[in-house]
């Protein structure tokens, strides 16, 4: 994933500021392509310095998420997918390539046209 950040000059910036005219499409421009590893470690970095208000302000952004269990699997959905491991690491299961699989689901789609 990634996030475009569009920020041309903090003049600008603060000139929109200051005039409480923001008109993005006007004063801003695409100036740099960020990965979402590199706004991680911005995040951590800013959190370290930022201002207790702030932090707080942030965590509640995000407070349900962080709450709420990373997964939802239940005991069945564990169970299917430890049996389908077991079946694919024996060689039991029958596996198909990306090009395979891409091949069958053009011909489903063309067939469905039909």
């Amino acid at each position: 994933m990634m996030l475009i950040i569009q920020i041309k000059s903090r003049r600008i910036i603060s000139d929109i500021q200051r005039t409480k005219a923001i008109k993005t499409t006007k004063f801003v421009e695409i100036n740099s392509i960020m990965t979402t590893t590199s706004i991680r470690e911005k995040l951590v970095s800013y959190l370290q310095v930022a201002d207790e208000k702030k932090v707080k302000a942030i965590y509640t952004m995000v407070e349900d998420e962080i709450n709420t269990n990373a997964n939802d699997w239940d005991e069945s959905f564990v169970k299917e997918m430890e049996r389908r491991s077991k079946g694919f690491i024996s060689g039991k299961s029958t596996t198909y390539s990306w090009e395979e699989t891409k091949q069958a689901a053009i011909k489903k789609v063309k067939s469905k046209k039909k």
